[in-house]
């Protein structure tokens, strides 16, 4: 059965698809909400919520980290700190997905990916986009009877880290980065636009 649901944003797939693609179209529905939805979620409440959708042994290569996470990666390193401490419209107010398109490729029956581009609003100027390459993989989880996430790999045209990451250990780990760059270059923090 297709799914009706609706999404404040642009999705671009391929027309005729089977119920099982749909399904992994939804699930990262499903999580571009959890991740961006005005809903008035605290930034703990909604990292649990983003989290959930993981599956137990996730990895995340996030769009804006240097680092790979999991749900075991210790404090400030793992998944949920990602999306508690810097992703999410409860830390980033004007977060918002404009533009996806998806590519969904079966690997066997109980994994597919979903490779997607996905343009975000990351504040209140039009020159608050930014373009990720995301590679979602999604495992039917028997148990829950439903897709998880079990790996996902976003990275963004250009991948300065932001402070809010670095001073929390999030580093790239194997040969030096261009210093010059800053990570307000990439993701814009909400100033006064009239200083």
């Amino acid at each position: 059965m297709m799914n009706t649901k609706f999404f404040p944003f642009q999705i671009y797939h391929k027309p005729n698809m089977n119920d099982i693609e749909q399904e992994i179209i939804d699930a990262t529905n499903d999580f571009a909400m959890a991740v961006t939805e005005d809903n008035g979620l605290d930034a703990n409440t909604r990292a649990a919520k983003i989290t959930s959708l993981f599956t137990k042994d996730a990895t995340l290569r996030a769009t804006v980290s240097q680092i790979i996470r999991t749900n075991f990666s210790g404090p400030g390193l793992d998944i949920f700190s990602y999306f508690e401490c810097y992703f999410s419209r409860s830390v980033i107010p004007d977060l918002a997905v404009l533009n996806a398109n998806y590519d969904i490729v079966k690997v066997r029956d109980d994994l597919y990916y979903n490779l997607a581009f996905v343009e975000f609003k990351t504040g209140p100027n039009d020159a608050d986009k930014l373009t990720a390459v995301m590679t979602f993989l999604y495992e039917y989880q028997y148990d829950l009877k439903r897709w998880g996430l079990f790996n996902l790999h976003s990275s963004p045209i250009v991948n300065p880290i932001p402070l809010e990451l670095s001073n929390k250990g999030d580093v790239f780990p194997y040969w030096p980065l261009n210093e010059n760059v800053t990570s307000d270059m990439v993701m814009p923090t909400n100033t006064d636009s009239n200083n």
